[in-house]
């Protein structure tokens, strides 16, 4: 049974109206970008040093604590989500200086380009050129890439094209709520749709193609579901009952699976879209307690 403090954020989630305008098309992403903070207030990552860089059209801030000692460190590359067209948000940055916070490792969180300026390749470009730099600084097994929604498609896509460009792979990923096929045309999406509190088919289709522009929303460079998942590093899909995405979740998890590498599900019952990021709710907590687990435990000894 779902926590009395869901209860409290489907109401919350219904007034701010999420839904309402995912369920135009074509979708208002300026509306949703009034909620965005592109560099973090003190209070965001109270407690913690952070400093920002550019890398081609991205913003890269880096958040670590102080005294940190350098030789035990992993890097956490955050892609947050926002359906490619808007982010990041307050909550983005306080979930990740949570996390930092819990697991002493350093982060990047990326501020990616978004449509419709910009498009998928131009935004891959940029993820590409970042983990380039990150692997000058860190040794790939203490890598960790962590995304939601839109970013967790990014961190994936990243994957298959280093796994294609026989180049260093993180240590693992952890995907929450991932956008896998931009197409939306698994059947099973419509009868989840009614459920979802925060997502709906008409408006995520519209900010897909603002990203996809000319390219097919099969390409596997915006739905990895397409691309080869052979030699994929351990991957940690959250995915939520009452979430759109969830039924190419289960498809991705099983397409790792044939192909020999290690995919672990964890499951919200009754959850909605990215629940783990979602602040006051108690589901919540425990998620993020386990993505913390996560970020801290060997590849060969995930406790979750």
């Amino acid at each position: 049974m779902a926590s009395f403090s869901y209860l409290l954020v489907k109401l919350v989630l219904k007034a701010k109206g999420i839904k309402k305008i995912f369920s135009e098309t074509p979708i208002n992403y300026k509306k949703l970008r009034k909620d965005d903070f592109f560099v973090p207030t003190k209070s965001m990552v109270r407690g913690l040093n952070s400093h920002s860089f550019r890398i081609s059209e991205s913003t890269v801030t880096e958040i670590f604590t102080p005294n940190l000692r350098a030789s035990k460190t992993k890097l956490i590359i955050y892609c947050p989500g926002g359906a490619f067209i808007c982010g990041p948000t307050k909550i983005a940055w306080q979930n990740i200086a949570y996390l930092v916070k819990k697991t002493k490792n350093k982060a990047w969180l990326i501020n990616y380009p978004k449509a419709p300026e910009y498009d998928i390749k131009t935004i891959s470009k940029n993820i590409d050129e970042i983990y380039a730099k990150a692997l000058k600084k860190f040794d790939p097994s203490n890598i960790i890439l962590l995304g939601g929604s839109a970013g967790g498609n990014l961190i994936i896509t990243l994957t298959q094209r280093l796994i294609k460009n026989k180049l260093p792979c993180p240590s693992k990923l952890i995907a929450v709520c991932p956008v896998i096929d931009a197409s939306l045309t698994n059947p099973d999406i419509d009868s989840i749709e009614k459920k979802d509190l925060m997502l709906s088919k008409k408006g995520l289709l519209s900010a897909n193609k603002m990203a996809a522009k000319k390219l097919d929303l099969t390409d596997p460079e915006i739905s990895p579901l397409y691309g080869n998942f052979n030699n994929f590093p351990p991957t940690f899909l959250f995915a939520a009952e009452n979430d759109i995405l969830t039924p190419d979740i289960l498809k991705i998890a099983n397409k790792i699976n044939h192909a020999n590498a290690r995919v672990t599900i964890i499951e919200g019952p009754s959850m909605p879209h990215v629940w783990p990021f979602i602040p006051v709710m108690k589901e919540a907590k425990e998620a993020l307690k386990q993505i913390q687990n996560l970020l801290v435990s060997e590849p060969n000894n995930h406790k979750i």
